[in-house]
């Protein structure tokens, strides 16, 4: 039995994909703590994982609410701009806070995000046994700096079929596919159901928990409304995120269910098509529910994912800035009743079905635990 630690980029979209990963290696008698700002203790506890809070003095219950989603900052950005600020405040400083936990904790393993180089680097400085895990299938520092030649060395845990990559980039050898990772078992936010109507596709829209990010996100919206008050034959579920209210939006008809927060899993196994940001999670969730996209990517990592999408034939991509409610319809027209896009979701749900079902992660991080020992 080992002591494993999970230290991820602090975004819900780093989090939730790594649950399902977690509770095979908990089923397999290891002991998995989260560390992460305590913002997210209570979504980790929910999933019955040990949670061990990271920079309290700099990030504080309600950070990312107060200092991140109303500033429109990015999570981690927010937090180096705190500890740039005043974010000691006569404690240790965030790295030597970090090392000390690690320390008293004394895993066997650490899982660091892809997104947190510097921390891995420090920590393999330390002679801590130390794997990346990548949620995004894109790597930053591998085309960076020569400070960071040194994790290329490192495992790296891929969590998504090798079917959803481009050809070109596959890497063999210390890259592993873990499959979809799918959290079937991922506690959500509670939904009005009676207000689905049975006999109506679905349309599921979504820009991801960092919509805050993007200053079109509302217009967006706006316009998606505007498209489904003309569609009464089809209803759409709109999860607007938590920096926007419900009460922003205008000529809502009664086929348009608008929440902050929506059960992605449950909403996706009904779907007809979901309207997406591209983030991997949602990538993945649609294939596994056999749901085509139309993808609206906002940063990072998102474009190369929506060229994903068309590339494997899945869905069609717009363009968040400029997108109208004209813009949506057509792409809307473009996507729902495709025989040929529906197939190849059908065709790649198959594959991630397979993978998820072969690939067992714990089995893999046993035999990289079995190598470092």
């Amino acid at each position: 039995m080992a002591t494993i630690v999970f230290i991820l980029y602090p975004e819900a979209g780093h989090l939730f994909p790594t649950f399902k990963l977690a509770r095979s290696l908990k089923r397999r008698g290891h002991r998995i703590h989260y560390f992460g700002p305590v913002d997210f203790e209570a979504d980790i506890r929910a999933q019955g994982f040990d949670f061990v809070p990271i920079l309290e003095q700099v990030c504080p219950r309600g950070f990312i609410r107060e200092r991140a989603q109303v500033k429109r900052i990015d999570n981690f950005d927010a937090i180096l701009l705190e500890i740039d600020g005043d974010g000691r405040k006569g404690g240790p400083g965030p790295v030597e806070e970090i090392i000390a936990k690690v320390k008293g904790v004394a895993p066997d393993l650490l899982i660091v995000d892809v997104l947190l180089p510097d921390l891995a680097l420090i920590l393999c400085r330390q002679r801590a046994p130390v794997v990346f895990l990548n949620i995004i299938l894109f790597n930053p520092w591998e085309e960076g700096p020569v400070i960071y030649k040194p994790l290329l060395n490192l495992p790296e845990l891929v969590l998504c079929p090798a079917d959803f990559e481009f050809p070109q980039v596959m890497k063999p050898g210390r890259r592993h596919y873990l499959g979809a990772s799918i959290d079937l078992e991922r506690e959500e936010a509670p939904f009005q159901w009676d207000r689905v109507d049975g006999d109506k596709p679905i349309f599921y829209v979504s820009l991801g928990s960092q919509s805050h990010l993007s200053p079109y996100s509302q217009r967006f919206f706006q316009s998606v409304i505007d498209v489904m008050n003309n569609r009464n034959d089809l209803q759409a579920i709109i999860s607007i995120g938590s920096q926007l209210r419900v009460e922003d939006f205008q000529h809502v008809n009664q086929n348009i269910t608008l929440v902050n927060d929506a059960p992605q899993i449950k909403i996706l196994q009904k779907a007809s098509v979901m309207i997406t940001h591209g983030g991997l999670g949602s990538v993945k969730e649609c294939i596994f529910f056999g749901v085509p996209m139309i993808v609206f990517p906002l940063t990072r990592e998102q474009p190369v994912n929506a060229a994903r999408v068309v590339y494997h034939g899945l869905g069609v991509r717009g363009d968040v800035q400029s997108a109208s409610a004209r813009q949506i319809a057509s792409l809307i027209k473009r996507v729902e009743g495709n025989a040929a896009i529906k197939a190849r979701v059908e065709i790649m749900r198959n594959k991630f079905r397979e993978a998820e079902d072969s690939c067992d992660g714990g089995e893999i991080i046993d035999a990289i635990l079995s190598q470092m020992a």
